[in-house]
């Protein structure tokens, strides 16, 4: 008689092959619709670097950083 490991095993090499199908079926699919579909947003990204030495204070380092944030906020409050 066969452990449940082993036939646990022999049921997985036997049904590999369908999983591996669906595997390639559902990324072909995927890949197909995301040609055919127009992105609905775009995502873009600013980096602020500060350079603060050992000699600058936190609040020093901080401001710099909060000052170039109120560039990129958007006026009137509204943030969506």
């Amino acid at each position: 008689m066969q452990s449940s490991l082993s036939r646990y095993r022999m049921l997985a090499k036997r049904w590999a092959w369908l999983v591996a199908l669906g595997i390639i079926i559902c990324a072909g699919v995927t890949y197909a619709a995301n040609q055919f579909i127009t992105p609905t947003y775009q995502a873009s990204a600013t980096l602020v670097l500060s350079v603060c030495t050992t000699q600058s204070t936190a609040f020093d380092c901080t401001g710099k950083l909060t000052e170039g944030w109120t560039d990129f906020a958007p006026k009137g409050g509204n943030l969506h």
